[in-house]
């Protein structure tokens, strides 16, 4: 009968153990998860931050033209880029 007892109390230490794994584990998850958010957003306020500074800076800097000459005569086939302001 006693052995009975100290294997059930065996049983249960272990049930324990092996519940206390498994919510330290899902806490674990849980943390990641909500960190991994937490950077997901710290990006994209970044993200939101350049495409307002680029609003801004588009208003007050002039705009560029690209102007594309190639000379297809040659030898070899030279290119220029060049840019113009508005």
């Amino acid at each position: 009968m006693l052995c009975c007892a100290v294997l059930c109390y065996a049983m249960l230490c272990y049930a324990m153990l092996l519940l206390a794994c498994l919510l330290a584990c899902l806490l674990a998850c849980l943390l990641a998860c909500l960190l991994l958010l937490l950077l997901l957003l710290l990006l994209l306020l970044l993200l939101l931050l350049l495409v307002l500074l680029l609003l801004l800076l588009s208003r007050y800097l002039p705009s560029l033209f690209l102007i594309h000459f190639s000379e297809p005569t040659r030898l070899r086939r030279t290119a220029y880029a060049v840019f113009c302001f508005k």
